[in-house]
């Protein structure tokens, strides 16, 4: 009679690494996409989008790991967008409605471009406080729901866990 001596193995853990890092690159999209400066914002996008897209091919791989952290993903990318737009909506008539707009006066169907461009950035200067403050009091609690959500989908899939609540609109 042999004996078997084959030791168990442990059950086969989904790998998590390519949910974790589609959840890193998002954060990264995220975090510069909206930065000053116009090269980083580009990357910023085009790492979202990427991640975006990254998130849906996911969620076509076995598993519920990766449904459920896919899905997840792409609901805070849709959700976050919502949001976002709203923010654009409200900061937009806050600064158009109370923004110091005599520069504007100045403007004529005759202007050059480079003249306009001048226009444009004395009315910026004129009117930077105003929209310092009104970005951030609109963007920043979206730019807190996404990054804590990222977060919170990043802890669960280090440890294999699924995302309770998928439907919220909520951070958890």
């Amino acid at each position: 009679m042999t004996e078997d001596t084959q030791t168990p193995t442990a059950p086969a853990v989904a790998d998590t690494s390519s949910i974790m890092r589609c959840y890193v690159v998002l954060a990264i999209g995220m975090l510069t996409a909206f930065l000053p400066y116009r090269i980083v914002g580009i990357i910023g996008m085009v790492a979202l989008v990427c991640g975006t897209i990254w998130a849906y091919r996911l969620r076509k791989q076995d598993g519920e790991l990766f449904k459920n952290h896919a899905s997840w993903m792409i609901r805070t990318f849709w959700i976050s967008s919502l949001y976002f737009l709203i923010g654009m909506l409200v900061s937009s008539s806050i600064v158009s409605s109370n923004g110091d707009a005599t520069v504007l006066s100045t403007i004529t169907p005759e202007m050059t471009d480079e003249e306009m461009a001048a226009i444009l950035l004395a009315y910026k200067e004129a009117n930077k406080d105003l929209i310092l403050i009104t970005t951030l009091i609109c963007f920043g609690p979206v730019m807190f729901f996404v990054l804590a959500r990222f977060f919170i989908g990043y802890r669960k899939a280090e440890k294999d866990e699924l995302i309770a609540n998928l439907k919220t609109w909520l951070i958890v």
